[in-house]
């Protein structure tokens, strides 16, 4: 059984909604019942609007483990493309992108004050802003 994150449970649950609160507003409609109908499809445009936000946070969230996944596979040049969120969600995406800027300009200075002490020049300074 596959372990599920809360925004991925979240995700799921959205769906269900949606398509329960559709099915009574297709029992209405059969009904005639007006007053349930507008209720049902009322409460079915909320819940295809938290689909939709579900879905765009799964994907976010996807998005930030991608890139994460692939820093931890030693390739520093991943980063999160296309950020269009200005909440929570965004400002993570925007932050992994900043650690992942800093981490990557750390082990190029390191690399290159490596390469200077192996030529005798001690010179090169290792910034620490930001770590």
């Amino acid at each position: 059984m596959m372990n599920l994150s809360s925004v991925s449970k979240s995700y799921y649950a959205s769906i269900a909604a949606l398509l329960i609160s559709v099915g009574f507003a297709f029992f209405a409609i059969l009904r005639q019942d007006a007053v349930m109908g507008i209720g049902a499809i009322a409460v079915s445009g909320l819940n295809l609007a938290i689909f939709l936000w579900m879905r765009r946070a799964n994907a976010s969230v996807e998005k930030a483990s991608a890139a994460l996944t692939k820093a931890a596979e030693g390739n520093l040049d991943a980063r999160v493309l296309h950020i269009r969120g200005q909440g929570n969600v965004g400002s993570m995406l925007r932050n992994v992108n900043r650690m992942l800027d800093i981490t990557e300009a750390f082990a190029k200075e390191a690399s290159f004050t490596m390469k200077a002490v192996g030529r005798r020049k001690y010179f090169r300074f290792i910034s620490t802003r930001g770590l």
